[in-house]
């Protein structure tokens, strides 16, 4: 209904959206089982370091990913298409 821009637009910001939620489900993940595991040995000060390590972690590669989104579109747009002639 919108055409071929469109639907090839919403193809490019899905496969990026899916690669910034598969690596944000792994980070919580392993997150949660660091926690579990300590929270099994009732060692609350390891709880604490792990939540603020994986919060840490995820918050540095989403600052990362904002960064690379931000300042440089046109690579990220050219793996999928030849803007060469644009």
């Amino acid at each position: 209904w919108f055409g071929a821009d469109a639907l090839a637009a919403a193809q490019i910001v899905n496969q990026y959206v899916i690669l910034c939620v598969m690596v944000y489900i792994g980070l919580s993940a392993a997150t949660s089982i660091v926690t579990s595991r300590a929270y099994a040995c009732n060692d609350y000060a390891l709880i604490k370091s792990y939540t603020l390590t994986g919060i840490g972690l995820i918050s540095v590669y989403f600052l990362f990913i904002s960064v690379i989104f931000i300042f440089f579109p046109t690579p990220l747009i050219d793996l999928f298409l030849d803007t060469t002639y644009i």
